[in-house]
């Protein structure tokens, strides 16, 4: 007995030989590739900036709070696949963002900072661990939880009572990845080239309270502003892993034509 089935073309380029140009309409298959590109959104960010900027305010693609200009003008960088980052002009500016009180930027007992950075210096920070120059991301309180491009790399720092840091390498002229975070346990760094475990230290999580994030400067913001480019800053208030931060890496390898 003979089967007759009925064949359809999925394909429409008989010259493909990747995959079947025809195959069954009344069996089921499987089809591998990429798949959809990752969403950050997926992983519920509290703030989200990212390239476009505009110059003047940023706006978060979270609606929560833009982010405004503290006093001098932020500038647009060298565009990165067409889109432009925001420029700051080092230790000597003072031209950083203020962005909303944190309340509702971290947890109570986790947080997490992932930026898109591109140093064009390395700076001479000063002699406290919190106020160092290279400023990323930072949010005081009655304690303080941060990042920076410091004199020996990518650095994150909290203060609980007492100063917690950890640092990672990176390099000046080069787009990084920096990723810190905070879970009541430990704070941690990380960029494309580690995991969390390479650079930890003990610390409960930072009371943050009322005042403001600020981005591209450390704690305080005076004097100790970023000097480079940043491509895309997002905020969580829970931990992220690992895998979390690998899927963040390649969306920003999509977005920006890196290979991070």
């Amino acid at each position: 007995m003979t089967t007759n089935r009925r064949l359809v073309n999925v394909l429409g380029d008989p010259a493909d030989t990747d995959v079947p140009t025809w195959v069954s309409a009344d069996k089921e298959y499987e089809v591998s590739g990429a798949g959809p590109p990752f969403d950050p959104a997926s992983l519920n960010p509290t703030r989200w900036f990212r390239a476009t900027y505009p110059t003047g305010t940023w706006t978060d693609e979270t609606a929560t709070a833009n982010a405004t200009e503290d006093s001098a003008d932020v500038t647009q960088g060298t565009a990165v696949n067409g889109l432009s980052p925001a420029h700051f002009a080092g230790p000597s500016g003072s031209n950083f963002f203020r962005c909303g009180d944190n309340n509702t930027a971290y947890g109570a007992s986790a947080g997490s900072i992932v930026v898109l950075f591109k140093p064009a210096t390395a700076p001479t920070n000063n002699a406290s661990t919190i106020l160092i120059n290279g400023g990323l991301v930072s949010v005081q309180g009655a304690g303080v939880f941060q990042c920076a491009f410091s004199d020996t790399g990518f650095r994150a720092s909290a203060y609980d009572g007492s100063y917690h840091e950890c640092t990672v390498a990176a390099s000046v002229s080069n787009w990084h990845v920096g990723a810190a975070k905070y879970d009541n346990t430990n704070v941690q760094a990380r960029t494309e080239a580690t995991v969390f475990a390479s650079a930890s230290t003990a610390s409960s999580a930072p009371t943050l309270t009322t005042d403001d994030v600020l981005l591209g400067t450390s704690f305080q913001g005076v004097n100790n502003t970023f000097d480079g480019d940043i491509l895309e800053i997002l905020l969580f208030d829970t931990a992220l892993s690992d895998a979390d931060v690998d899927n963040l890496i390649g969306y920003f390898n999509d977005r920006y034509a890196l290979s991070l």
